[in-house]
């Protein structure tokens, strides 16, 4: 099997740190790995703040994965404010278009910002999501950054089968940029 690695791993259950997310979580896996900053198999991910200096990293090598955080089948929620840095990379140093990168992706449900977004959200691989969920993603205000570079697909902000909401004020950016000159695709909102 491919090689995984995890930051924070909850096998069954939620994952929850109920206070300020002010360190750094880092995970890094090879060529053709599974990196996940924190990973909930079964449940919800939840996050009271991530301060200005939290930091979560999800590395993977060519024709890898990489997610900020992930929930398989819960949903995702930062109650507080997100001020810190979430980045997820796929390196693509042999083919351009090679693997996947998500800032926060909720497989199984939907995202939820209360606080608002004032910190950073970057994803880049072959195609690479900043926030994504099956369900809606909702922020009480964007006033940091959403970045999504894509080879040949990108996308700012996704819902799958919902809405996306910004409750307060967009002051902040979304960017998505398809770096392929023929086949690209790149949507802010979708």
């Amino acid at each position: 099997p491919n090689a995984r690695a995890y930051g924070l791993y909850g096998s069954s259950g939620d994952v929850s740190i109920t206070g300020a997310m002010s360190g750094r979580i880092t995970a890094t896996a090879g060529d053709s790995g599974y990196a996940y900053g924190l990973y909930g198999s079964s449940g919800d991910i939840s996050i009271g703040s991530v301060s200005s200096t939290g930091q979560i990293t999800a590395t993977a090598g060519d024709f890898g994965y990489a997610y900020g955080l992930y929930a398989s089948s819960g949903n995702i929620s930062v109650t507080s404010g997100m001020s810190g840095q979430i980045t997820a990379r796929a390196e693509m140093t042999t083919v351009a278009s090679s693997g996947s990168a998500y800032g926060l992706y909720a497989d199984g449900g939907s995202i939820s910002i209360t606080g608002g977004l004032a910190g950073s959200v970057a994803a880049t691989a072959g195609a690479a999501y900043g926030l994504r969920a099956s369900g809606g993603v909702t922020l009480a205000s964007l006033s940091g950054s959403v970045a999504a570079e894509g080879d040949y697909d990108a996308t700012g902000l996704r819902s799958d089968s919902s809405s996306i909401s910004v409750i307060g004020a967009l002051s902040g950016s979304v960017t998505a940029k398809s770096t392929s000159e023929d086949l690209g695709h790149a949507v802010g909102l979708y």
